[in-house]
């Protein structure tokens, strides 16, 4: 993946954050969750969490993808990180679920952000793919937005690495 030094300031230690948050295992969230499935009787709602999950762990390992290439760590630790966490631990399924909603809707305006914050296409399509998995009422007007920059970026960087490429023919899972 290619940051030029002035991208690299501004983006990766969001992007460590970010991949540090999305790892998370949910064995709290599970235990909640699981309490609440039986006694609605809903088999589908712990299918359901599970997807979920997989889903922010597709993410994390794709955010800690990107920090590889870049030849940059991952965080174990972060006070954020532990703040959500601090919180999903204190109360039940209804808490949790707010505090994760709350971290969904911060990503939703965090890899708009990230996406237009660098030229690279690869980290671009990342954010995009991201942003269609968290959903949102107009997400056709955010991948409009990066989709543009995407064009300013190819007319900038000139040239793809194999990154971007393997995405295209969908060798890495969940792009």
């Amino acid at each position: 993946i290619s940051l030029t030094a002035a991208e690299r300031a501004a983006v990766i230690r969001s992007i460590q954050t970010f991949q540090l948050g999305e790892s998370g295992e949910g064995k709290h969230f599970l235990r909640v969750a699981e309490r609440f499935a039986k006694q609605a009787n809903d088999s589908d709602y712990m299918v359901a969490l599970e997807m979920f999950l997989a889903e922010e762990h597709r993410h994390a390992r794709e955010l800690g993808r990107v920090l590889d290439l870049a030849s940059e760590p991952r965080l174990t630790k972060e006070w954020t990180d532990n703040v959500f966490r601090w919180l999903r631990h204190r109360a039940g399924l209804e808490l949790t679920i707010a505090v994760l909603l709350t971290g969904e809707v911060m990503a939703q305006v965090y890899y708009l952000a990230l996406a237009r914050a660098t030229n690279s296409l690869t980290l671009r399509r990342l954010c995009r793919q991201i942003l269609v998995d968290v959903g949102g009422a107009d997400i056709d007007e955010r991948r409009t937005g990066i989709e543009q920059a995407d064009e300013k970026a190819v007319e900038i960087d000139g040239q793809r690495s194999a990154f971007p490429r393997e995405i295209e023919r969908g060798a890495i899972p969940g792009i």
